[in-house]
């Protein structure tokens, strides 16, 4: 009989343990979508539905277009107090597609003081939508200037978005990017999970005083 219980406490302990996991790891599994995506420059054609490789040829010949309707987009500007900027910014993608812009190629680069295009953190995959703070780029203005810019989609000379330290509006506050907000519901998701392992604890001693009691 006590060979019984103790696989059912193991039991119920087990679906505590696992309920916990999973309620950390929702929120991170929701938002991982946003995360940046793979390095390479891939020219082969997308195999995921709805997806579109804007680096392929076939991909933009299937959809023409659509690595077009995108414009990047910028939510506001922070003064970091030391010289430098920050700046959030985000997408509004129409085509209806997920598009993959590889970050740091001629099709999604950041320039900025004279610097060539670069990956700075920006995504690489564009889910349809708008976003308003995808990432956050930050810069200090320097003797080639204040100016940044985002050169994103097939027509880089079309869809760029042009930046500085004077540009309107203000941050409020540091700007967060989506992954950033990710990281902080992590946390949150972690200090649940030890909340809950901590009140199963001490429910379990709780049980067992309580049986000792009535066997006493």
């Amino acid at each position: 009989m006590s060979v019984v219980l103790s696989l059912r406490r193991l039991s119920r302990r087990a679906g505590v343990y696992l309920a916990a996991i999973a309620l950390a790891a929702a929120p991170l599994v929701m938002v991982a979508p946003a995360a940046h995506a793979a390095q390479k420059y891939d020219q082969n054609p997308s195999t995921t539905p709805g997806t579109v490789n804007c680096m392929s040829s076939q991909d933009r010949d299937a959809y023409p277009g659509a690595c077009d309707d995108i414009t990047p987009t910028l939510s506001c500007v922070f003064d970091n107090g030391d010289g430098s900027f920050s700046a959030a910014l985000g997408f509004d993608n129409r085509s209806g597609y997920t598009l993959i812009l590889p970050a740091g190629s001629y099709e999604n680069a950041v320039y900025g003081n004279g610097k060539s295009g670069s990956d700075v953190g920006q995504t690489s995959s564009f889910r349809p939508g708008v976003s308003t703070t995808e990432f956050v780029v930050d810069w200090t203005p320097n003797r080639s200037g204040d100016r940044v810019q985002w050169a994103l989609g097939a027509d880089p000379n079309t869809n760029t978005l042009f930046f500085s330290s004077t540009s309107a509006p203000a941050c409020a506050a540091h700007p967060v990017p989506i992954m950033g907000n990710a990281t902080m519901i992590g946390i949150a998701g972690g200090i649940a999970v030890l909340a809950l392992l901590l009140w199963n604890r001490r429910s379990m001693r709780r049980k067992e005083w309580i049986r000792a009691l009535g066997r006493a």
